[in-house]
């Protein structure tokens, strides 16, 4: 399915540096779950990785706005969709797998 029915590209350039920090406050709020004593801050990678999403998402909106002028809700949330369901799949069998090996409770 092709959610780029216009000629403007709807990218934004690759950032490594913001994939860092995402994948840092992710390690966090794992690290918080897994309730290791030595790395707590999960509420910190919470905030980070929320204010990173929202420059992202707010760069991309910019982006598309500033070839036609306006943005086509329906298409970006369609790719916003898409993007996020590629890693659900994967995310909810470690999640489930991974929840019978943890010592402890299970929240």
């Amino acid at each position: 399915m092709n959610l780029n029915r216009s000629n403007q590209k709807t990218s934004i350039p690759f950032r490594p540096d913001i994939e860092g920090l995402r994948a840092l406050a992710v390690g966090l709020v794992s690290a918080s779950h897994a309730e290791l004593p030595f790395l707590q801050g999960g509420l910190v990678g919470v905030d980070v990785f929320f204010v990173l999403s929202g420059y992202l998402i707010t760069s991309l909106l910019m982006h598309e706005t500033s070839s036609p002028g306006t943005v086509n809700f329906a298409r970006f949330y369609a790719r916003r969709t898409a993007h996020c369901a590629a890693g659900a799949g994967p995310h909810q069998r470690v999640r489930t797998h991974g929840a019978g090996r943890v010592p402890g409770r299970v929240r």
